[in-house]
């Protein structure tokens, strides 16, 4: 399942060769992708002018959402701190749109 912040900016191959995955913003990578042969990245958030960069670098930019991308992380984090300290925990999603 995508969440609805889902994006597709598909200007790179078909079949991507090297794939980056960064949760939450991270647009300041987006220039220095060609460097690490990185051709698709996985993200949460972007800017406008990396919709023209990835026209110019040919790269496939998924914006997935700043919340959606990071959720997991604290979700996971929350999981191994209530198992160490014998707490009570339960994630409570959010429908937060950003």
């Amino acid at each position: 399942l995508f969440p609805d912040t889902f994006k597709a900016i598909a200007f790179g191959p078909d079949k991507p060769k090297k794939i980056a995955i960064c949760s939450g913003s991270c647009g300041e990578a987006v220039p220095q992708l060609n460097e690490f042969g990185i051709d698709t990245l996985i993200c949460g958030e972007l800017r406008q002018q990396h919709y023209v960069m990835a026209q110019e670098m040919q790269l496939n930019l998924y914006p997935c959402g700043h919340w959606a991308t990071e959720r997991f992380g604290i979700d996971a984090l929350g999981g191994v701190l209530a198992k160490k300290f014998a707490l009570k925990y339960s994630f409570i999603p959010s429908a937060n749109p950003l």
